[in-house]
């Protein structure tokens, strides 16, 4: 069986700053483990922002290769619904 054809769960999460009400979207195959990295300042520029509390998340089940593409979908719906609770807050 060819590895890219066995379906692989994702999640994709919304994350806000305690320090300066920033967003971040982003996904991983393993929440926890992601969550704890951005808290611990691991990996990128956003940690900086840390703490982070959960804002929302989902699963993905994807059957296939190519997962970014269509991460970068589900990352941009959520966007949508980031800027939506951005909106409604003020």
């Amino acid at each position: 069986m060819n590895p890219d054809s066995v379906p692989k769960f994702y999640y994709v999460y919304v994350l806000r700053s305690q320090r300066n009400s920033r967003w971040y979207v982003g996904f991983t195959m393993d929440l926890r483990k992601r969550f704890k990295e951005h808290n611990e300042g691991k990996y990128n520029s956003w940690t900086l922002r840390r703490p982070f509390i959960p804002a929302a998340s989902y699963g993905v089940l994807w059957e296939g290769g190519g997962i970014k593409p269509m991460l970068s979908q589900e990352k941009n719906s959520l966007n949508q619904v980031k800027e939506g609770l951005i909106l409604n807050k003020e």
